[in-house]
């Protein structure tokens, strides 16, 4: 017998007049192996830290009420929920190359239990940040949220559990949560954890979510509908020219009512009433004709409009463009400038010093020249060579 059939036998021998204590039961767990009901326990008795007493829920301890944990309908004064859980990806599962996938189970009542139905696909050769990447596994109907815990366990390629978290569906926070995960016996792992976004919701029955929408949000369903009805008003139909649609109790009126009252129908009436609807047939055409009309003027208008302001902005940008073009050639035309500048002046330098240069040269060779006697003709040989 498991931990949780000794437990469940005790409450009822008590007839659930005593609490569900986690003392009374700590020498009973201590002596039993870590399994899966060990681990739910020891999960349930974690939201309030090891300590104390969990009560049973309210609609457990009333004396006038009888609870059946296998009806499928929603217990007086408990509202049902919706669990979605998105697993993203994982940090730190195991330091070696091995394929690891993340299992999601709900537990709680029979109806409630949802066990080897959404897992992640398995990611191979990566411990230690694989990435899964799942779409959402939505517990759609939870119908006590009170007993309803959940299950994160992620599991290697062999099968064999690497950590697992058992959370209480009452005690959780909706958004994106790291979840430290706990080994077999719930004992805490230093590292491991699972990325995740958890989002819980009231549950609504089917065909129910628009007026729950409109409930939760009446601004948005009164602009909708604003809309809606300035749509049709720009067709021509009033929202007071529609009929209700009959329901089957009105429908069922009027079948009693019809044996009662009879209509009688002559040709005079019929024929007022076909002119009538000839006329308003003409009405309507005549509405939708001015419709048109002034939609196509509009269009017309907004068109033109748009051209002229297409052509403006057009001319503007090509003007700034040409501003552009002259900045960047007047800049240029700088750097060139500056440029040229630099090169004469440092040809202008280079022939001073070779003009020098050959100055000295002559001057030097007509010094040594003998043939030449006097001064004067000295002279007049390096002015002559300076020329030429």
């Amino acid at each position: 017998m498991s931990v949780l059939d000794t437990v469940i036998q005790y409450l009822e021998s008590t007839n659930g007049s005593l609490v569900w204590t986690n003392c009374d039961i700590g020498d009973r767990f201590a002596s039993e192996d870590t399994d899966l009901a060990m681990q739910l326990n020891q999960g349930k008795f974690e939201y309030n830290g090891s300590f104390g007493y969990l009560l049973k829920p309210d609609f457990m301890r009333r004396p006038d009420r009888m609870f059946d944990p296998f009806s499928e309908t929603p217990v007086d004064g408990v509202i049902a929920a919706t669990c979605s859980v998105q697993v993203f990806s994982g940090q730190f599962l195991s330091d070696k190359k091995i394929g690891t996938y993340v299992e999601v189970d709900m537990y709680g009542l029979p109806t409630d239990t949802i066990r080897k139905e959404f897992r992640t696909r398995m990611v191979m050769n990566n411990g230690l940040n694989p990435v899964y990447n799942e779409e959402p596994f939505v517990f759609r109907k939870v119908i006590l949220p009170d007993l309803a815990v959940l299950r994160i366990a992620v599991y290697d390629d062999n099968n064999k559990l690497i950590g697992q978290r058992i959370l209480p569906l009452d005690g959780l926070q909706a958004g994106y949560r790291h979840i430290s995960l706990r080994n077999e016996g719930n004992k805490p792992l230093s590292l491991p954890t699972i990325f995740c976004n958890i989002v819980l919701k009231t549950y609504v029955p089917d065909g129910f979510g628009a007026i729950v929408d409109a409930l939760s949000d009446p601004k948005k369903f009164l602009s909708i509908t604003e809309k809606r009805a300035d749509q049709m008003r720009a067709m021509g139909i009033e929202t007071s020219d529609i009929a209700d649609v009959p329901n089957d109790s009105s429908k069922n009126d009027k079948k009693g009512k019809v044996n009662q009252v009879k209509i009688s129908v002559t040709p005079q009436s019929s024929s007022e009433l076909r002119q009538n609807s000839m006329s308003g047939q003409g009405i309507g055409n005549d509405a939708k004709k001015e419709i048109v009309a002034q939609h196509t003027k509009e269009w017309s208008e907004m068109i033109n409009s748009h051209t002229v302001e297409e052509q403006e902005i057009r001319d503007q940008h090509l003007v700034q463009q040409c501003e552009h073009l002259k900045k960047l050639l007047g800049s240029v035309q700088e750097q060139q400038t500056q440029q040229l500048k630099l090169i004469h002046d440092r040809q202008s330098k280079e022939m001073r010093a070779n003009q020098a240069k050959t100055s000295m040269e002559n001057s030097k060779a007509i010094s040594q020249d003998k043939s030449i006697k006097n001064k004067a003709e000295r002279e007049r040989q390096v002015e002559t060579d300076l020329l030429y």
